[in-house]
């Protein structure tokens, strides 16, 4: 039996398994629902919590912490995006900032990971039975963090994090994690680790990528989580029957629905306003009506549109065909969630929506303004159709509404084992296309032609 975790530090979790020696392995994969009542049971939230003695812990699957006692951001702080936000009453450490990101980051990851591995073991008992399991994992990297110096430091923290749950997981307070993680023998060869970095949304293209239906093509997808957007423009190939993914270009940026809505709680409380409810505003942004959100976060509207074509802008340099004019993919069944008005007859760009604010119709309608504010129109980019990604073939909900697969599809690429995915290029391995020699129409002869005559 062979088992596996996936995208354990963006709040959720799934599995695959397979019989070991079996002459045709027939894999299946689903959500770790942890205690079976749905989404809310199977969502952990991505942040410690520490006692009145500074003891950390992590809250169980569901839970919401308080924020007094909560230290958040872990993952933007590991990569130097962020500072770790510690609540009021957190016991300040005593020791430089990036080890101490390194170390609550290994203890929650450590933590999820356990108790992941546990819920297999219990849901899957009777299929394990006395056999041992043999367990590993990707564990998600936007793709600009994955294609960038971060990536030793992420993998690093993977590796003793992957030790820790299975030798046993250290327990007190920051100092006493930090002095744990300095002597784990794991960060000696963070490469030889049974749980790896992966490409978060090549994780969340990979149901699409894999699927015989997808045709080949340039497509963009968007990943709408609690901290940040991730965007990336991508090439979907089939040489020879084989599947080639080529991410063109990727970006990251702290605009997620729960930075936003703590962004806007300390904006009002600078300028005075009593007790700015974050759950409120983060209500507003995912169910609001789109004009009214979008008028009043207009700042943030205008930084995600200006992302979203900063994103595609890039991964049309990388490309050089004439999108609005060259097939660049064929048209698709997947159903649009917001359309590009517009009464052009060319093929729309396919961009796909997805995470945990995937639905929200100001990020919608954000991204697909991503167009006009940016011009793209004059970069020979056609407008696009914001699109769902379809629903995985195989993957087992458990107690989740199939409606909620798209807070998943991260997760569900990430139990997939790496050698059984698309072969991927990153953004560093493609330099932008020069731009074409305009072609001369005078009916003058090129002087570049005939220079040694004259010379």
């Amino acid at each position: 039996m062979h088992g596996q975790n996936g995208d354990l530090g963006a709040g959720a979790a799934t599995w695959s398994a397979a019989p070991t020696g079996a002459s045709r392995v027939r894999r299946v994969s689903g959500v770790v629902d942890f205690d079976g009542h749905g989404l809310g049971g199977a969502l952990v939230c991505s942040v410690v919590c520490a006692n009145e003695n500074g003891v950390i812990s992590v809250p169980p699957p569901g839970a919401a912490p308080s924020a007094n006692r909560a230290i958040a951001y872990l993952k933007m702080a590991l990569a130097d995006r962020a500072h770790l936000s510690f609540g009021e009453d957190v016991p300040q450490p005593t020791v430089p900032t990036e080890e101490v990101s390194k170390a609550l980051s290994t203890y929650f990851l450590s933590k999820t990971i356990s108790r992941a591995k546990g819920w297999v073991l219990a849901a899957w008992n009777e299929h394990i039975g006395d056999r041992v399991v043999q367990w590993s994992g990707n564990v998600g990297l936007p793709v600009e963090h994955f294609d960038s110096d971060v990536r030793p430091k992420f993998q690093e923290v993977i590796a003793v994090a992957s030790r820790w749950s299975e030798i046993g997981i250290p327990e007190g307070t920051i100092d006493d994690l930090v002095r744990a993680y300095a002597t784990c023998e794991a960060r000696e060869e963070p490469g030889m680790s049974y749980f790896q970095a992966r490409p978060e949304i090549e994780s969340a293209v990979m149901s699409f990528a894999m699927s015989r239906t997808s045709a080949p093509g340039i497509y963009v997808y968007f990943d709408v989580g609690g901290g940040t957007v991730d965007g990336v423009t991508f090439n979907l190939r089939r040489p020879s029957g084989e599947v080639h993914v080529n991410f063109y270009a990727g970006q990251v940026k702290s605009l997620g629905v729960d930075w936003v809505a703590d962004d806007v709680c300390q904006r009002l409380a600078v300028e005075g306003s009593d007790s700015p409810d974050a759950e409120k505003i983060k209500s507003v942004l995912l169910n609001g009506n789109s004009k009214e959100v979008h008028a009043a976060f207009a700042r943030y509207a205008d930084q995600i549109a200006l992302m979203a074509g900063g994103v595609i802008y890039q991964g049309k340099r990388k490309d050089g065909r004439n999108w609005r004019e060259e097939r660049i993919h064929v048209s698709s069944a997947q159903r649009t969630l917001r359309r590009h008005l517009n009464d052009e007859d060319v093929t729309p760009l396919r961009v796909f929506v997805g995470g945990g604010g995937g639905d929200s119709s100001f990020y919608q309608e954000s991204i697909s303004n991503g167009y006009d504010r940016n011009a793209l129109r004059n970069y020979g980019i056609p407008p696009f159709d914001l699109t769902e990604v379809p629903f995985p073939t195989g993957l087992l909900m458990g107690s989740v509404n199939t409606r909620d697969y798209h807070r998943f599809l991260i997760a569900y690429g990430l139990s997939v084992p790496f050698d059984e995915g698309p072969d991927i290029g990153l953004p560093s391995q493609h330099a932008p296309v020069p731009q074409r020699v305009p072609v001369r129409t005078t009916g003058m002869p090129d002087y570049r032609d005939h220079k040694d005559i004259f010379d």
